[in-house]
């Protein structure tokens, strides 16, 4: 049950989907390029560029590794919560934590930069956002017809298996759910002895 819950819990999936990301930017040495006013010092910059990491993107190949990226990230809440208004919810928290700390830094330390580039560093987080929250909704969508589509089959099948399984006595018409020996109204006997179909083994 804990297990369960932490698998569902917000925190839990935010700190897979955060994880995970931060492996993937590390490990292709992902960068954005973001050119910081010549007052910036160091560690603000380094602060900035980290966060710029999840969210930024060149329309090259940056843009296919980071689109890549959130959208496996994606994945994660759709199997878990699979509830399109949950699954929203949480990859907006995920997507919305990098770009809240980022906007902030990046206008408060580096104004000019951001004046010069802000509309387009937004309408590039605006995509991105959009694309996560519809990819969200069509998976969900997705798994439910599938899931549908599986249930739909069985209770077929079940159909099936319950007509195959239904008798009736042909001496007093006496319905059945199974093939029984015998007819419990008029006990009539309804299969035949395996000698009279294979011959007298007496």
């Amino acid at each position: 049950m804990k297990i369960a819950f932490l698998y569902k819990s917000k925190l839990a999936l935010f700190s897979i989907q955060f994880l995970i990301l931060t492996i993937f930017i590390i490990a292709f040495g992902y960068s954005f390029q973001i050119e910081f006013d010549s007052n910036v010092i160091e560690e603000r910059r380094l602060v900035i560029q980290f966060l710029s990491n999840y969210i930024m993107y060149e329309f090259n190949i940056g843009l296919i590794f980071l689109y890549f990226i959130w959208m496996l990230v994606t994945l994660i809440p759709v199997i878990a919560l699979q509830k399109i208004k949950r699954v929203i919810i949480m990859n907006t928290i995920t997507f919305f934590f990098p770009n809240f700390f980022f906007y902030i830094f990046i206008s408060k330390y580096s104004p000019l930069y951001f004046e010069h580039y802000g509309i387009f560093l937004f309408l590039k987080t605006l995509l991105l956002g959009l694309v996560i929250i519809l990819f969200s909704f069509l998976l969900v969508l997705f798994l439910k017809f599938i899931k549908n589509f599986r249930k739909d089959v069985i209770i077929k099948d079940i159909s099936i298996i319950e007509k195959q399984t239904k008798s009736k006595c042909p001496y007093c018409g006496t319905e059945f759910n199974s093939i029984p020996i015998y007819c419990y109204k008029c006990s009539k006997q309804l299969i035949p002895d395996l000698g009279d179909n294979n011959g007298n083994y007496e």
